[in-house]
C-alpha cells in the first residue's frame, strides 16, 4: 500500500515528495526533494519514490532475532535442591531488529551476560543476565529469567558450616598445644635448674657442719 503524506513545491528544495508503502508488517517511508524544476512534471518523483520503495522491501526487513518465553539454555545452579537441579533460562521479550536480507545468511553473533554465581533459592521471572545484538551501531537487549522456582539444598549449607567449625576447632587445638609445648619446656629447665641449686646449697652445709664439729672436738 503506497500513501503519500505530503506533496509540493519548495523554492529552496524544489519539487517534493514524502510518502509512506507498508508490506506484511514492514512499513517504510520516503522523502525526495529537488525532484526536477519543472513543476509540470511529477512523473520522475513518483517513480523514484516507488524505486526507493522497491529497494528498502527488497533489500530490509524486520527480523525476530529471538521469542519471548524462548529457552536461551539450560544450567544448573549451585545449592539447587534434588528436584530442581536444572533451570531452563528463558528471553524475557522478543527482540526484533530491522536488518539486511543478506546479513541474515550470515547470522548474528549476540553478546551474552551471564550471572557468575547462580545459586539457590532462585524466584521464577528473577534476572539471571542479559543479551544483545548490536546491528547497523543500533543495540537490541532483553533480559535472561528464570523460568521457574529453584529450591536450595538445605544440607549443604549446614554441611558447610560443619566443616568450618571442625576447621577452626583443630586450628584452635594446634594452637593451644604449641602454647603448651612452650611452657612445659620452660618448666622443665626450671625444675634443673632448682635441683643443681639445692645440691650445692647441701653440699656446703655439709661442710659447715664438718668445720662446726671439728672446731668442738679442737675445744
Amino acid at each position: 500500500m503506497l500513501l503519500v503524506l505530503r506533496r509540493g513545491i519548495q523554492t529552496l528544495h524544489g519539487n517534493c515528495i514524502v510518502a509512506s508503502a507498508k508490506k506484511n508488517d514492514m512499513e517504510l517511508i520516503c522523502v525526495i526533494l529537488g525532484a526536477g524544476s519543472d513543476v509540470t512534471t511529477t512523473t520522475n518523483k513518483f517513480d523514484d519514490c516507488i524505486s526507493l520503495f522497491d529497494y528498502g522491501f527488497k533489500e530490509y526487513q524486520y527480523e525476530t532475532l529471538c521469542h519471548a518465553n524462548d529457552v536461551f539454555k539450560v544450567i544448573s545452579p549451585k545449592y539447587a535442591s534434588k528436584d530442581t537441579l536444572e533451570l531452563p533460562v528463558l528471553y524475557e521479550n522478543d527482540i526484533r531488529a530491522f536488518v539486511k536480507t543478506e546479513d541474515l545468511e550470515t547470522g548474528f553473533s549476540p553478546n551474552v551476560e551471564l550471572d557468575e554465581n547462580i545459586k539457590a533459592p532462585i524466584r521464577k521471572g528473577s534476572v539471571v543476565g542479559k543479551i544483545s545484538y548490536t546491528i547497523d551501531d543500533t543495540n537490541y537487549t532483553t533480559n535472561l529469567i528464570a523460568s521457574q522456582d529453584i529450591s536450595s539444598n538445605s544440607l549443604l549449607p549446614i554441611a558447610f558450616k560443619i566443616v568450618l567449625v571442625i576447621a577452626a576447632l583443630l586450628v584452635l587445638k594446634c594452637l593451644v598445644n604449641l602454647l603448651g609445648g612452650g611452657k612445659k619446656k620452660g618448666k622443665r629447665k626450671k625444675g634443673k635448674h632448682s635441683k643443681s641449686q639445692k645440691s650445692k646449697k647441701k653440699k656446703r652445709n655439709s661442710r659447715s657442719n664438718a668445720n662446726f664439729s671439728l672446731y668442738h672436738f679442737d675445744y
